[in-house]
Protein backbone atom coordinates (compact mmCIF):
# COMPACT_ATOMS: atom_id res chain seq x y z
CA UNK A 1 0.00 0.00 0.00
CA UNK A 2 1.36 3.35 -0.89
CA UNK A 3 1.78 6.39 1.64
CA UNK A 4 -1.13 8.21 0.12
CA UNK A 5 -3.23 5.75 0.19
CA UNK A 6 -2.78 4.80 3.97
CA UNK A 7 -3.01 8.36 4.50
CA UNK A 8 -6.75 8.64 3.25
CA UNK A 9 -8.81 8.82 6.12
CA UNK A 10 -11.97 6.80 6.02
CA UNK A 11 -15.56 7.86 6.84
CA UNK A 12 -18.64 5.99 7.69
CA UNK A 13 -21.87 6.72 9.38
CA UNK A 14 -23.12 5.19 12.06
CA UNK A 15 -24.57 5.14 15.59
CA UNK A 16 -22.96 7.74 18.41
CA UNK A 17 -20.86 5.86 21.03
CA UNK A 18 -21.99 8.23 23.21
CA UNK A 19 -25.58 9.44 22.67
CA UNK A 20 -26.46 6.90 20.20
CA UNK A 21 -28.11 8.87 18.31
CA UNK A 22 -28.04 7.34 14.07
CA UNK A 23 -26.52 9.07 11.24
CA UNK A 24 -23.24 10.47 13.02
CA UNK A 25 -20.13 10.58 10.79
CA UNK A 26 -16.94 8.69 11.89
CA UNK A 27 -13.73 9.43 10.70
CA UNK A 28 -10.94 7.04 11.14
CA UNK A 29 -7.28 8.72 11.91
CA UNK A 30 -4.03 7.44 12.73
CA UNK A 31 -4.64 4.37 10.99
CA UNK A 32 -8.07 3.35 12.20
CA UNK A 33 -6.72 3.70 16.04
CA UNK A 34 -8.13 7.56 16.56
CA UNK A 35 -11.96 8.30 15.44
CA UNK A 36 -13.10 11.31 15.28
CA UNK A 37 -16.55 11.48 15.56
CA UNK A 38 -18.95 13.94 14.07
CA UNK A 39 -22.35 13.82 16.52
CA UNK A 40 -25.37 16.04 15.53
CA UNK A 41 -26.39 16.13 19.65
CA UNK A 42 -23.18 15.46 20.86
CA UNK A 43 -20.75 17.78 18.87
CA UNK A 44 -17.14 16.81 17.50
CA UNK A 45 -14.82 14.38 19.80
CA UNK A 46 -12.11 12.02 19.70
CA UNK A 47 -11.70 8.98 20.86
CA UNK A 48 -9.59 6.31 20.26
CA UNK A 49 -10.37 2.83 19.78
CA UNK A 50 -9.65 1.40 22.85
CA UNK A 51 -12.10 3.54 24.47
CA UNK A 52 -15.19 3.06 23.00
CA UNK A 53 -16.08 0.42 25.35
CA UNK A 54 -15.91 2.66 28.54
CA UNK A 55 -18.28 5.37 26.23
CA UNK A 56 -20.87 2.99 25.33
CA UNK A 57 -20.78 1.95 29.15
CA UNK A 58 -22.18 5.63 30.37
CA UNK A 59 -24.21 5.38 33.49
CA UNK A 60 -25.62 9.09 32.13
CA UNK A 61 -24.85 9.46 28.45
CA UNK A 62 -27.06 12.41 28.11
CA UNK A 63 -24.90 14.36 30.54
CA UNK A 64 -21.89 13.59 29.02
CA UNK A 65 -23.25 14.34 25.56
CA UNK A 66 -24.40 17.91 27.21
CA UNK A 67 -20.89 18.30 28.59
CA UNK A 68 -19.28 17.41 25.03
CA UNK A 69 -21.93 19.47 23.53
CA UNK A 70 -20.69 22.27 25.75
CA UNK A 71 -17.08 22.53 24.40
CA UNK A 72 -17.92 22.30 21.22
CA UNK A 73 -20.07 25.37 21.75
CA UNK A 74 -17.30 27.11 23.66
CA UNK A 75 -15.56 27.01 19.76
CA UNK A 76 -12.61 24.92 21.28
CA UNK A 77 -10.69 22.11 19.56
CA UNK A 78 -12.87 18.83 19.56
CA UNK A 79 -12.08 17.20 23.28
CA UNK A 80 -9.73 14.10 23.04
CA UNK A 81 -11.25 11.06 25.24
CA UNK A 82 -10.00 8.37 26.88
CA UNK A 83 -10.26 6.02 29.61
CA UNK A 84 -8.42 8.10 32.14
CA UNK A 85 -10.23 11.26 31.49
CA UNK A 86 -13.41 10.27 30.35
CA UNK A 87 -13.91 9.01 34.55
CA UNK A 88 -12.86 12.53 35.52
CA UNK A 89 -15.14 14.29 33.01
CA UNK A 90 -18.10 12.03 34.72
CA UNK A 91 -17.75 13.02 38.10
CA UNK A 92 -16.91 16.60 37.35
CA UNK A 93 -20.47 17.12 35.22
CA UNK A 94 -21.78 19.83 37.18
CA UNK A 95 -25.39 19.45 38.83
CA UNK A 96 -27.28 22.30 37.46
CA UNK A 97 -30.20 23.63 38.75
CA UNK A 98 -33.60 24.34 37.03
CA UNK A 99 -32.92 28.14 37.00
CA UNK A 100 -29.45 27.57 36.07
CA UNK A 101 -30.49 25.31 32.91
CA UNK A 102 -32.73 27.97 31.91
CA UNK A 103 -30.10 30.77 31.99
CA UNK A 104 -28.01 28.26 29.76
CA UNK A 105 -30.53 26.92 27.28
CA UNK A 106 -31.03 31.58 27.31
CA UNK A 107 -27.21 32.35 26.28
CA UNK A 108 -27.30 29.28 24.10
CA UNK A 109 -30.34 30.99 22.51
CA UNK A 110 -28.25 34.49 22.27
CA UNK A 111 -25.43 32.77 20.81
CA UNK A 112 -27.56 31.84 17.81
CA UNK A 113 -29.57 35.35 17.43
CA UNK A 114 -28.36 37.13 14.70
CA UNK A 115 -29.72 40.26 16.10
CA UNK A 116 -32.58 41.39 18.87
CA UNK A 117 -35.76 40.05 17.05
CA UNK A 118 -34.40 37.41 14.99
CA UNK A 119 -36.29 33.68 15.31
CA UNK A 120 -33.51 31.20 16.42
CA UNK A 121 -34.61 27.45 15.39
CA UNK A 122 -34.71 24.79 18.43
CA UNK A 123 -34.65 20.94 17.13
CA UNK A 124 -35.82 19.46 20.59
CA UNK A 125 -34.34 15.74 19.60
CA UNK A 126 -30.40 17.13 19.11
CA UNK A 127 -30.59 20.42 20.84
CA UNK A 128 -32.12 19.39 24.33
CA UNK A 129 -28.57 19.20 25.72
CA UNK A 130 -27.42 22.63 25.02
CA UNK A 131 -28.87 23.54 28.67
CA UNK A 132 -27.74 19.65 30.29
CA UNK A 133 -31.79 18.36 29.48
CA UNK A 134 -31.96 14.59 29.90
CA UNK A 135 -34.94 14.70 27.76
CA UNK A 136 -36.72 16.29 24.96
CA UNK A 137 -39.89 16.87 27.75
CA UNK A 138 -37.17 18.70 30.24
CA UNK A 139 -36.16 21.07 27.58
CA UNK A 140 -39.89 21.70 26.32
CA UNK A 141 -40.74 22.34 30.58
CA UNK A 142 -37.55 25.19 30.40
CA UNK A 143 -38.59 26.59 26.95
CA UNK A 144 -42.40 27.06 28.43
CA UNK A 145 -40.89 28.39 31.78
CA UNK A 146 -39.20 30.57 29.99
CA UNK A 147 -42.03 32.35 27.51
CA UNK A 148 -43.96 31.99 31.15
CA UNK A 149 -41.30 34.32 32.58
CA UNK A 150 -41.85 37.12 29.52
CA UNK A 151 -38.32 36.65 28.47
CA UNK A 152 -38.43 34.48 25.19
CA UNK A 153 -40.93 34.86 22.67
CA UNK A 154 -42.81 31.03 21.07
CA UNK A 155 -43.31 31.89 17.48
CA UNK A 156 -44.51 28.90 16.61
CA UNK A 157 -43.27 25.55 15.33
CA UNK A 158 -43.10 24.16 11.91
CA UNK A 159 -42.88 20.68 13.38
CA UNK A 160 -43.44 19.11 16.50
CA UNK A 161 -40.20 18.86 18.34
CA UNK A 162 -38.62 22.05 16.17
CA UNK A 163 -39.34 25.25 18.05
CA UNK A 164 -38.90 29.03 16.85
CA UNK A 165 -37.53 31.08 19.60
CA UNK A 166 -37.50 35.29 19.88
CA UNK A 167 -35.44 36.57 23.37
CA UNK A 168 -37.76 39.83 24.45
CA UNK A 169 -36.58 43.11 25.67
CA UNK A 170 -37.03 41.37 28.90
CA UNK A 171 -34.91 38.59 27.82
CA UNK A 172 -31.84 40.72 26.58
CA UNK A 173 -32.07 43.09 30.17
CA UNK A 174 -31.82 39.74 32.51
CA UNK A 175 -28.95 38.30 30.01
CA UNK A 176 -27.04 41.77 30.41
CA UNK A 177 -28.21 42.01 34.18
CA UNK A 178 -26.46 38.58 34.51
CA UNK A 179 -23.25 39.56 33.03
CA UNK A 180 -23.08 42.64 34.63
CA UNK A 181 -23.21 41.10 38.31
CA UNK A 182 -20.05 38.68 36.71
CA UNK A 183 -18.01 42.09 35.78
CA UNK A 184 -18.81 43.91 39.14
CA UNK A 185 -17.53 40.89 40.98
CA UNK A 186 -13.98 41.79 42.61
CA UNK A 187 -12.94 37.60 43.19
CA UNK A 188 -10.80 36.09 40.31
CA UNK A 189 -11.36 32.05 40.96
CA UNK A 190 -8.02 30.43 40.67
CA UNK A 191 -8.23 26.88 39.45
CA UNK A 192 -4.63 24.96 39.67
CA UNK A 193 -3.41 21.40 42.13
CA UNK A 194 -3.45 21.57 45.82
CA UNK A 195 -0.19 19.80 45.32
CA UNK A 196 2.18 21.60 48.22
CA UNK A 197 4.72 21.56 45.41
CA UNK A 198 2.84 24.30 43.99
CA UNK A 199 2.50 26.19 46.98
CA UNK A 200 5.78 28.35 46.40
CA UNK A 201 4.04 29.55 42.87
CA UNK A 202 0.84 30.32 44.36
CA UNK A 203 2.33 32.46 47.16
CA UNK A 204 4.74 34.33 45.25
CA UNK A 205 3.72 34.64 41.58
CA UNK A 206 -0.26 33.81 40.87
CA UNK A 207 -1.63 35.48 44.35
CA UNK A 208 0.52 38.38 44.54
CA UNK A 209 0.27 39.03 40.78
CA UNK A 210 -3.73 38.92 40.91
CA UNK A 211 -4.08 41.18 44.14
CA UNK A 212 -1.94 43.84 42.61
CA UNK A 213 -4.35 43.95 39.52
CA UNK A 214 -6.81 45.13 42.59
CA UNK A 215 -8.83 41.50 42.69
CA UNK A 216 -9.26 38.98 44.94
CA UNK A 217 -7.53 35.62 44.37
CA UNK A 218 -10.19 32.91 45.47
CA UNK A 219 -8.85 28.61 45.90
CA UNK A 220 -11.47 26.30 46.46
CA UNK A 221 -9.17 24.40 48.98
CA UNK A 222 -8.77 27.29 51.44
CA UNK A 223 -12.52 27.86 51.91
CA UNK A 224 -14.17 25.41 54.41
CA UNK A 225 -17.57 24.06 53.00
CA UNK A 226 -19.79 21.07 52.65
CA UNK A 227 -21.01 20.63 49.67
CA UNK A 228 -20.22 19.28 46.69
CA UNK A 229 -17.00 19.72 44.92
CA UNK A 230 -17.96 20.17 41.60
CA UNK A 231 -21.37 22.23 42.79
CA UNK A 232 -19.27 24.38 44.68
CA UNK A 233 -16.53 25.02 41.86
CA UNK A 234 -19.23 26.11 39.71
CA UNK A 235 -20.82 28.71 42.01
CA UNK A 236 -17.42 30.05 42.76
CA UNK A 237 -16.66 30.62 39.02
CA UNK A 238 -20.34 32.09 38.40
CA UNK A 239 -19.54 34.64 40.95
CA UNK A 240 -15.80 35.65 39.95
CA UNK A 241 -14.87 38.29 37.41
CA UNK A 242 -12.75 35.58 35.66
CA UNK A 243 -10.40 32.96 36.11
CA UNK A 244 -6.69 31.55 36.10
CA UNK A 245 -5.91 28.01 35.36
CA UNK A 246 -2.52 26.49 36.22
CA UNK A 247 -2.35 23.22 34.72
CA UNK A 248 0.99 22.57 35.92
CA UNK A 249 0.12 19.24 37.68
CA UNK A 250 -3.12 18.38 34.98
CA UNK A 251 -3.62 14.52 34.88
CA UNK A 252 -6.57 14.59 32.30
Amino acid sequence: MSAHAASIKEKTVSECPVCKISQTEVEEQDHGEQLLVRCRRCGEFKVPRTALRRLEALPEPMLFSAWLRSQNEMDSSPPDLHSRNVENIIKTIPDYSVSEKQLLLLKAIERRSKFPGSSVEILATTDHVLNFSITEQELQYHVDSLVDRKLLNNKGESRKSLRKLIITPAGWNFLSETKNRAAQSSRCFVAMSFSPTLDEVWAEAIQPAIESSGFEPHRIDQTPHNERIDVKIMADIKESAFVVADVTEQKA
